[in-house]
């Protein structure tokens, strides 16, 4: 799930990806979308304070429509289991706009920190009073992507690297804005894959070797690869978005959870 600058009637089948590199987090994303209007979808993001307009890289999954069927199948073998006036108003108004980059199918652009929001295309703006009701995500960056109206449509992944503050965390962009509000609690229908090269797990028998992964929104089932990466992923469409070095996992969350981000720590 995420954040829309319109009211949305659905979103269903919410699949993430992501993993670390030399200090960046790379994120793919894809979802079941009904919308009766085009709207544009805001992805708030742990960048490293600072942060640039240009340092946030597009990567386009036009060429890989089905990556994450592709990742499904990777698993096919393992168990089912603000308020007043802006203070930079005048500095905004004299201010360039931001970027909007041609990313596959999609239209985005980067907003390196919420008092930017002003900078961006008209389309794809967020009431920037919405976040006071999230305070966490004050000094966060936002990757926004402009989608089209439709029924159940299903978007084809969107994917992106950006400097992250939590080097040893991986944090799933998973809070929820559908109807215009912040709601403390949100439905989740998500799957989300990882890479890490160490996790530690809670054993459990019942569910295989893998066992239970602690995360920020409580233990999950957790499953691993069974298929080589390689078997059904070309890793030259992917721009550096995988590591064929690493094993890739997959956790599920369905049902009413804390509405925020995900998170996962890795073991150094």
């Amino acid at each position: 799930m995420c954040c829309f600058t319109k009211r949305v009637e659905s979103v269903r089948a919410t699949s993430i990806f992501t993993r670390h590199e030399g200090g960046r987090q790379y994120v793919a994303y894809a979802m079941r979308l009904t919308s009766q209007e085009d709207v544009a979808m805001v992805l708030p993001l742990p960048v490293l304070p600072g942060t640039k307009e240009d340092e946030l890289e597009f990567v386009s999954l036009e060429p890989v429509p089905d990556f994450f069927a592709r990742l499904k199948r990777l698993f096919r073998l393992s168990p089912n289991i603000s308020d007043g006036v802006n203070p930079r108003t005048h500095e905004l108004l004299s201010a360039p706009r931001l970027a909007v980059h041609e990313v596959g199918l999609f239209e985005a652009s980067f907003v390196p920190r919420r008092s930017d929001f002003g900078r961006l295309d008209s389309r794809f703006r967020l009431p920037t009073e919405i976040w006071n009701d999230a305070p966490e995500y004050a000094d966060y960056g936002f990757a926004v992507f402009q989608l089209k109206a439709g029924t159940n449509v299903q978007v084809h992944p969107m994917a992106f690297s950006f400097p992250t503050r939590f080097p040893q965390m991986l944090v799933f962009p998973t809070l929820h804005i559908h109807d215009g509000q912040y709601h403390p609690e949100a439905h989740f229908d998500h799957e989300l894959f990882f890479q890490a090269p160490e996790l530690r797990t809670v054993e459990d028998p019942k569910v295989g070797a893998i066992g239970r992964l602690r995360t920020s929104h409580g233990e999950r089932i957790l499953e691993s690869n069974t298929t080589p990466i390689t078997d059904e992923l070309d890793l030259n469409e992917l721009s550096g978005l995988f590591n064929e070095q690493q094993r890739c996992y997959k956790f599920d969350m369905v049902g009413r959870f804390q509405n925020s981000d995900v998170r996962v720590r890795e073991e150094s």
